[in-house]
């Protein structure tokens, strides 16, 4: 018997687990990245990551990050942590379809969102639509479709996700519930999906909005919130059981927190931000907001170390003074969960004693005594920030303009400076020193992603930096 083998081909290739070639222009999911394999076989070559989108206005300033392509087949999921990093960099924004991560090998480019598939009113039914390729004339879906509403006068006992019945599966059809026909909703897929839907409001009365109107309605309505939320009574008020409500529905569903615009209200307004926290303890959501907080800041750009000092205690003082008089003696035998609460909170995008310190501060306690960062803690902290690459130019750039003088001025590394002063402009933010980069605004949303990202990545290092800052503030 004659037995011939195919030798095997000479090059670098993106397949699927079936062995099909991934066209060029592809969108891929995030969360599909295991499906996916880079084989490479005789040829060397660099995946280039990059970031894509018709918000950033010059792609010159866009970072690269860029890796040695591994012989033989390497799962797409091994790239994770690159894919990670851009996104911090740059956020997910899922709701622009033109924003996503882009894979470089040659002349081959391949895109990769977390959310890939879009929906649509046909008729009186919903349609999915996949446009991540040219041709998608074969795509089914076969995942769950959910509505969540969002009527001006839905109740707190209303705002819970409501599944969707497929109308035809082959036409990627589902049927619209009968107690939403005359309602507003978001809609989503559930969160085993590997390809998931791209969170869509609707108003079932009226035909479809186009991506413009849609952005003046979600700003609007954001402005709204903020008007409902700084007047609602956080322990007894409709809206705020509804944005806790809210909250868990988009834990549980891993959906943006921008899905809900009261989260967008928030994060504008420090106050909002420890009212959520109390709203969310006195609803009983508190481990709920442990584990997302991370994910929440990220997405928001904020951070809840960034709120200033005194409106801790403004919110907490005014939270007590509008409860029923015969619960105020109760509620204060229970402040100490609230700084339970704070220090989990604080502890999950902070160091473990920085969190324990700034706690202490917030809850009336002493910060201890400062000086002025020396050169060999410059040097120290500079040993701790090293980037992607050798050179660190994949670590983002900006100037920060600071108040006041923290540390012995050096030459160094433009990337050291920048990580170094992202956390004493936090600091200057939580201490409220005068005519400091107000971090909430949305005019310094570049800076507060920034300072995020290396938060994130050199949590240590910054949460020293941070609180060596804020001691320096308050004692001088």
């Amino acid at each position: 018997m004659k037995v011939s083998v195919v030798a095997p081909f000479e090059g670098i290739v993106i397949s699927d687990l079936e062995g099909k070639i991934v066209p060029s222009g592809k969108i891929i999911s995030y969360d599909n990245l295991r499906y996916f394999n880079i084989i490479s076989h005789g040829q060397s070559g660099m995946i280039d990551v990059t970031y894509k989108s018709d918000k950033i206005k010059d792609d010159n300033t866009i970072k690269h990050l860029k890796s040695p392509v591994i012989e033989g087949i390497v799962p797409l999921s091994d790239y994770r942590d690159l894919f990670a990093r851009m996104f911090q960099l740059y956020g997910a924004n899922t709701f622009n379809r033109s924003s996503s991560i882009e894979l470089k090998i040659f002349d081959k480019r391949i895109y990769i969102r977390k959310f890939v598939l879009d929906s649509e009113l046909s008729s009186d039914k919903i349609r999915i639509t996949d446009y991540t390729s040219e041709d998608t004339s074969d795509f089914i879906y076969d995942g769950d479709v959910y509505a969540l509403p969002v009527s001006e006068n839905i109740k707190p006992a209303e705002l819970v996700q409501i599944k969707l019945e497929p109308y035809n599966r082959q036409m990627n059809l589902f049927t619209i519930p009968d107690e939403l026909l005359n309602s507003e909703a978001i809609l989503f897929s559930g969160p085993e999906s590997s390809r998931r839907l791209v969170p869509k409001y609707y108003n079932f009365e009226q035909e479809d909005y186009s991506s413009e109107v849609r952005g003046e309605m979600s700003a609007a309505n954001t402005i709204l919130w903020s008007e409902r939320l700084c007047k609602d009574d956080v322990f007894a008020g409709e809206y705020w059981a509804k944005t806790v409500k809210a909250f868990r529905i988009i834990s549980e569903f891993n959906l943006p927190f921008t899905t809900y615009n009261a989260f967008k209200a928030i994060g504008c307004e420090p106050k909002l931000l420890v009212n959520l926290i109390l709203a969310c303890w006195i609803n009983g959501a508190s481990d709920v907001l442990i584990q997302e907080i991370d994910r929440f800041e990220d997405e928001l750009n904020i951070a809840v170390h960034w709120i200033p000092h005194t409106v801790w205690g403004e919110c907490i003082e005014s939270f007590i003074r509008l409860l029923p008089p015969t619960l105020i003696n109760i509620m204060n035998t229970k402040l100490g969960e609230i700084t339970e609460l704070i220090n989990a909170l604080f502890n999950a995008t902070l160091s473990a004693e920085v969190a324990s310190e700034l706690t202490q501060y917030v809850a009336g306690g002493n910060i201890g005594d400062a000086r002025i960062f020396s050169r060999a803690d410059i040097n120290q902290f500079k040993s701790k920030i090293h980037g992607y690459t050798d050179n660190n130019i994949d670590l983002p750039i900006t100037r920060f303009v600071l108040q006041n003088k923290y540390y012995v001025d050096q030459e160094m590394h433009k990337s050291y400076r920048v990580m170094i002063e992202s956390a004493m402009c936090a600091a200057e933010n939580f201490a409220q020193v005068k005519n400091h980069t107000n971090l909430f605004l949305l005019e310094s949303r570049d800076y507060a992603r920034i300072t995020n990202f290396y938060r994130k990545y050199f949590k240590e290092t910054y949460s020293k930096i941070f609180i060596g800052t804020v001691k320096q503030i308050v004692n001088k």
